[in-house]
């Protein structure tokens, strides 16, 4: 049932942010996993630089650069409680990288990076 709902997808193993939104029903195998939640906001922080810092601080590293993304080293990284007009910000730029389909989205992704950092405190 879980797969069948809008999620972030993500792979076990990745060299850098990896995030994505599925809103198709489909499916993983044991090689990604997925967040049950229809959240562009979270998927921006998840994507931004700020907040792969701290998961790459908490994520074991393996050989070739990797990082392994599971769930008992992602479940502690700090998500920023944001207030509502930062959060509809942040979605508001993801959902447009949505709709590019990730082309030619550096200023989006730039201003999102910002925007995260400036919640973070940096």
């Amino acid at each position: 049932e879980e797969f069948a709902k809008q999620k972030i997808a993500y792979p076990v193993m990745v060299k850098d942010q990896r995030f994505a939104f599925d809103d198709t029903g489909a499916s993983t195998n044991d090689k990604a996993f997925v967040m049950p939640v229809d959240d562009l906001y979270l998927l921006g922080v998840l994507n931004s630089d700020p907040a792969w810092s701290a998961i790459t601080e908490l994520c074991s590293k393996l050989r070739g650069g990797f990082y392994e993304l599971r769930d008992v080293h992602l479940s502690k990284v700090s998500i920023p409680d944001a207030p509502a007009a930062d959060r509809d910000a942040i979605a508001e730029l993801v959902q447009k990288c949505l709709y590019a389909k990730g082309v030619a989205c550096e200023e989006w992704e730039t201003e999102i990076d910002e925007r995260v950092a400036a919640l973070y405190g940096l």
